[in-house]
């Protein structure tokens, strides 16, 4: 009775790509780790993940950020690293 409750992620984090597999199942989620971080009034809050976050380059007071896009190491901007994995 307790496989049932099993939950088994498997995560493959990339500059370009996060991906997790529940191994269970199968299903799988890939999503390229970008936050899109809207400025208002000095305070930033997250408006978008992922690929809704692409769709919003260029906007006004909206920045995309990469937290695992660094030349050398896997992290390059811990808090933001955190709160892409978070949301």
């Amino acid at each position: 009775m307790l496989a049932y409750f099993r939950n088994t992620l498997y995560i493959a984090i990339t500059p370009e790509l996060i991906e997790i597999t529940h191994a269970e199942t199968g299903l799988k989620l890939a999503e390229p780790p970008l936050l899109a971080i809207e400025t208002k009034r000095g305070r930033d809050s997250i408006v978008a993940v992922g690929s809704m976050a692409k769709q919003l380059t260029n906007k006004p007071n909206i920045r995309i950020e990469n937290g695992f896009h660094h030349p050398r190491t896997l992290l390059a901007d811990f808090a933001v690293a955190e709160r892409t994995l978070r949301y």
